[in-house]
């Protein structure tokens, strides 16, 4: 990190390895057996380091996990594939702040030291079933479903931090209390069929429907997509794609800890160094009305043009508008008192507007590339993921 200054180290050390083994055994001419088997430790010296994080404010980090999983694919004639699959994963991670020293956060950054520590370890396992059946030579049909559960168990532990001004005066301290321990686990059940048909040289549909649910929401939604492509001309020189559908996000597995976390105090104090009026103690609730999987829906319309015999245009628009999405409000008028409020309100917005010309040149076998893109996003800073990030 090129801004720090001379004291104190100015590197952050990344160390991982990453190993993986693959198995393959030939059962019959119409059945195969695969095994896989991964493991990926990684340790961070000085994760997020940089001029308003130096080192001593700079947590340390480290995973390790292994992945392994079993697959067996069946062909039933040359119309009928079936696979399943079995995998077990685990994953457990550790952010350790340098000292047990006050964090002190001031108009330039984070400084003397990082105030989180965090020990999560989490296992999941999945079955998966999927069949292929081709209907026709221009016709297929796709449907399967998933089951899986995840759990984990740790202690999320945060230190006092102090928020000073310019002149190093006190204006605020923020303190955390109570079991640091946690621990959440869910289930996750879905299915989907999905039809792949063209009615003719030109046109293709893509058709899905897909069903999920989430324990620890409750909720049951189905989320339908529809994708095409015609070819307005029979050379196929220019060809419309689209594309709507919606689409389910996962739900942060912490989330369902949420009311385990430790409870903030903050205390303001005025210019004259004593405090000013009682500590705020914040609980952490979720909203009455409970949480719902967070959605999507996104769609896009596309254009390829041939311009040419080497020159193609694409012009591309899409956009996606997000619902139901986790964010955590701070209500210091809330009937049962100050809370951090985990709800399902969140929204956000992004729309993409692309323009790209491919020049292929036949002779040398490569393309060249010119694009012009276009975005905008908008959505909630206060969402879940951001807050309660493994570096917080």
């Amino acid at each position: 990190v090129y801004d720090m200054p001379v004291d104190g180290a100015d590197e952050q050390i990344l160390e991982n390895f990453d190993t993986f083994t693959q198995f393959d055994f030939k059962l019959s001419d119409a059945h195969a057996l695969t095994t896989t088997f991964s493991y990926f430790p990684v340790e961070i010296d000085n994760m997020g380091l940089d001029t308003l994080r130096p080192e001593n404010a700079s947590p340390d980090y480290k995973s390790w996990g292994w992945n392994f999983a079993v697959a067996e694919k069946a062909s039933f004639g040359s119309r009928l594939f079936i696979e399943t699959m079995f995998a077990v994963k685990s994953f457990d991670v550790t952010v350790r702040p340098k000292s047990k020293d006050t964090t002190l956060l001031v108009p330039d950054g984070r400084r003397n030291n990082y105030f989180n520590e965090l020990d999560r370890d989490s296992m999941r396992w999945s079955f998966n079933l999927a069949c292929t059946h081709a209907v026709g030579a221009s016709h297929v049909v796709q449907f399967g479903t998933n089951i899986a559960h995840m759990d984990f168990n740790g202690t999320d532990e945060s230190g006092p931090v102090e928020i000073r001004g310019a002149d190093n005066s006190l204006l605020q301290t923020i303190e955390f209390r109570g079991d640091p321990s946690i621990g959440a686990d869910d289930w996750e059940v879905s299915g989907y069929v999905q039809d792949q048909w063209r009615p003719n040289s030109r046109l293709g549909l893509d058709l899905g429907l897909r069903f999920d649910y989430e324990q620890i929401t409750g909720d049951s939604v189905l989320s339908p997509r529809l994708a095409w492509s015609f070819a307005v001309r029979e050379d196929a020189s220019t060809i419309l794609k689209g594309g709507v559908g919606a689409f389910v996000d996962k739900v942060f597995l912490h989330a369902g800890s949420f009311e385990q976390f430790q409870q903030r105090v903050e205390t303001s104090y005025g210019t004259d160094g004593f405090p000013v009026g009682s500590p705020l103690v914040f609980a952490n609730h979720l909203t009455p009305e409970g949480l719902d999987v967070p959605r999507s829906w996104a769609w896009n319309l596309e254009v390829n043009q041939a311009l040419g015999k080497d020159w193609i245009l694409r012009v591309n628009y899409r956009e996606r508008r997000g619902h139901n999405e986790l964010l955590v409000d701070r209500e210091e008028d809330n009937p049962e008192g100050p809370a951090l409020v985990l709800s399902s309100r969140g929204r956000s917005t992004n729309k993409e507007f692309d323009i790209t010309f491919r020049k292929k040149f036949k002779e040398e076998d490569a393309e060249l590339f010119f694009s012009y893109v276009k975005s905008r996003t908008s959505g909630d800073l206060n969402n879940f993921g951001t807050l309660y990030d493994d570096l917080r």
